[in-house]
C-alpha cells in the first residue's frame, strides 16, 4: 500500500464565494473543489498533449476516478465558515449586481469575503491504474503533483462557486504548506503592482507547464475542441490599475462590462423583429459569444401587448425567447474575471480576465426559441471566431485602464 500523503491549504475568500449544495446554504464544499480540479486539469493535459481528448481523459479518469473506480485522492473540509445572505446595494454597486444578477434573484447565500479556511488534499491508501501516457507511468508522485498543479491553477486562474466566472469566488493562498512540491510555483503571490503580477504569473504558468516530464504541445489546431492552456489557445490580460477594495474593482469593470453588452443593439432588434413577425430569421446575435443561454424580454413589446387587452401571461411568453445551443442545456463563457489581491499592508487588488479560444459549439448553429408556441422555433448561426470578446478588450482596456498581457510559453 503506497503512503499516504496529504496537504493542507490556508486560503482566503478574495470575493463572495456561492458555493453551496442543493439548499443553496454556503459552505466549503470538496465536490466543488474536486469538480473545478477535473477541469483545470483538462485545461493543463490539454496545453501539455495538444487537441487529444482520449489521452486527456485516460488521465483525468485515473487521478479523479470514474464511475468504477475511486479517485486517487480527496479534498477535505477543515473550517467552519462565516456566511450571510448576499445584499451589497446594487444602486451603489451597479457593476456588481449586473455580475452577479442570479445571486440576486436567487438570494443566495455567501460565504463573506476576507473570510478565511482551510481544505485538505490527501491520497488514497490504494495504488493508481495502471496506465502510461508518452512514455510515463502515473504513479503517486506524478498524480499527487497534477493534482497539486490543478489547485494551483484553481487558484489563480479560477475560483470556487456559483459566478465564478464573473468574479465570484476568488481565491488567495495565505501560507506555503511545507509539502508542497518544489517542482511547482508557489501559490504565494509575490507582487505588489500589476506589471510585476502579469510577470510573475507567467513565469509560474512556465513553470507549471514544465514540471511534469511532458514536452508541451508547439503548435494547435486553429480551433480546438476544448480548453487549452497553451500559449496559441489561452490569452490571460492583467488590468493596470489598483484598488483599495475588492467590491471597486469587480463593480467599475462589471459596469464597463454592462455598458460594452448593451452597446449591441442589432441583437436586440433581429430578436425582436422575429417575436413581432416582422422576420423569418436571425442572421447572428453577436452577445452569444459570452455564454449561453441568453434570454430576451422586451419590456416595450410586453406593454404594448398589454395595452391591447393581451392577458399578462400571454403577453410576457410572447415578448420572450431563448438562445441555446441546438443540443445541450447551455454553453459556459470562455471568458473568466478574477479579482486579484496584491499583498502588502494593507492589500490592494485589480482584475484578471482569462479568454481561452475554442470551438463554441459542436453544431454550426444555436437554437432561437420563442415561449409563444404559437411560433416556431429557428436556426441561428454559431459565433465563428472571438472578435467580439477582443473588442471587450479594447473597450475595457480604453475605459478603464490598459491591460498588460501576460506571456507564458
Amino acid at each position: 500500500m503506497p503512503a499516504l500523503r496529504f496537504l493542507d491549504l490556508e486560503l482566503e475568500a478574495i470575493t463572495p464565494t456561492f458555493s453551496g449544495g442543493a439548499d443553496k446554504k454556503a459552505e466549503i464544499r470538496p465536490p466543488s473543489f474536486r469538480g473545478l480540479s477535473r477541469y483545470w486539469l483538462r485545461a493543463l493535459l490539454g496545453g501539455l498533449f495538444g487537441d487529444d481528448p482520449p489521452k486527456v481523459r485516460s488521465l483525468e479518469n485515473a487521478i479523479f476516478g470514474h464511475a468504477h473506480r475511486a479517485s486517487m485522492v480527496a479534498f477535505r473540509s477543515g473550517s467552519e465558515v462565516e456566511t450571510a445572505l448576499f445584499d451589497m446595494d446594487r444602486d451603489d454597486f451597479p457593476g456588481i449586481g449586473y455580475l452577479f444578477y442570479s445571486i440576486y434573484q436567487n438570494r443566495r447565500d455567501g460565504i463573506l469575503a476576507q473570510q478565511r479556511f482551510r481544505v485538505r488534499i490527501q491520497t488514497r491508501p490504494f495504488p493508481p491504474p495502471e496506465l502510461i501516457v508518452d512514455e510515463q507511468k502515473l504513479d503517486v508522485d506524478l498524480g499527487w503533483r497534477l493534482t497539486l498543479g490543478t489547485t494551483w491553477l484553481l487558484i489563480w486562474l479560477g475560483g470556487v462557486g456559483a459566478r465564478v466566472r464573473r468574479g465570484g469566488g476568488s481565491l488567495y493562498a495565505k501560507a506555503l504548506p511545507a509539502e508542497w512540491p518544489r517542482s511547482l510555483p508557489s501559490p504565494l503571490c509575490e507582487s505588489n503592482d500589476p506589471v510585476a503580477y502579469a510577470t510573475e504569473i507567467g513565469a509560474k504558468l512556465s513553470q507549471l507547464r514544465g514540471a511534469f516530464g511532458w514536452t508541451p504541445a508547439a503548435a494547435l489546431p486553429k480551433t480546438p475542441s476544448a480548453n487549452l492552456l497553451h500559449p496559441q489557445a489561452c490569452s490571460i490580460f492583467i488590468l493596470n490599475k489598483t484598488y483599495p477594495t475588492w467590491h471597486e474593482a469587480l463593480n467599475e469593470v462589471g459596469a464597463a462590462f454592462r455598458d460594452f453588452r448593451s452597446r449591441q443593439p442589432d441583437d436586440y432588434v433581429a430578436v425582436k423583429n422575429f417575436l413581432k413577425g416582422l422576420s423569418k430569421g436571425v442572421n447572428q446575435v453577436k452577445r452569444a459569444i459570452f455564454g449561453l443561454p441568453l434570454t430576451f424580454f422586451f419590456s416595450s413589446l410586453y406593454r404594448q401587448l398589454r395595452d391591447q387587452g393581451v392577458p399578462e401571461r400571454e403577453a410576457r411568453a410572447r415578448a420572450t425567447a431563448t438562445l441555446g445551443p441546438r443540443r445541450g442545456l447551455g454553453r459556459a463563457s470562455p471568458l473568466w474575471f478574477r479579482v486579484v489581491r496584491l499583498p502588502g499592508s494593507p492589500p490592494s487588488y485589480t482584475l484578471q480576465m482569462t479568454l481561452f479560444h475554442t470551438r463554441f459549439l459542436m453544431d454550426d448553429v444555436m437554437t432561437l426559441r420563442p415561449r409563444d408556441r404559437s411560433l416556431h422555433r429557428i436556426d441561428v448561426p454559431m459565433p465563428t471566431d472571438y472578435g467580439y470578446l477582443h473588442e471587450w478588450f479594447d473597450y475595457v482596456g480604453k475605459r478603464v485602464a490598459p491591460l498588460l498581457p501576460v506571456s507564458f510559453h
